[in-house]
C-alpha cells in the first residue's frame, strides 16, 4: 500500500462508470454560474470549498472524457 503524506485527495479512477449524479451537479452548477451578473460570479466562486471546486473539476473531466469516447465511437 503506497504511503502518502495526508494531504493526497482520491481521484476517481479512469475506469470508474460516469456518475450522474456528479454531472447534474456540474450542470447545475453551471447554470447557476451562468446566470450571475459578471459582477457576483467571482464572490459566488469564492465561497466554495477546495472540496467543492475539487469536485465539481473531476466531475468535469469524467463528463468531458466521457462525451469524447461518445464522439469517438460514432
Amino acid at each position: 500500500m503506497k504511503k502518502t503524506n495526508g494531504t493526497a485527495l482520491k481521484r476517481p479512477r479512469k475506469s470508474a462508470p460516469p456518475n450522474e449524479t456528479e454531472w447534474l451537479r456540474v450542470r447545475e452548477f453551471e447554470r447557476r454560474l451562468s446566470e450571475l451578473p459578471a459582477a457576483e460570479q467571482e464572490a459566488f466562486l469564492q465561497q466554495l470549498s477546495f472540496e467543492e471546486v475539487y469536485a465539481l473539476f473531476c466531475a468535469t473531466v469524467a463528463k468531458n472524457a466521457e462525451a469524447g469516447r461518445y464522439a469517438e465511437a460514432r
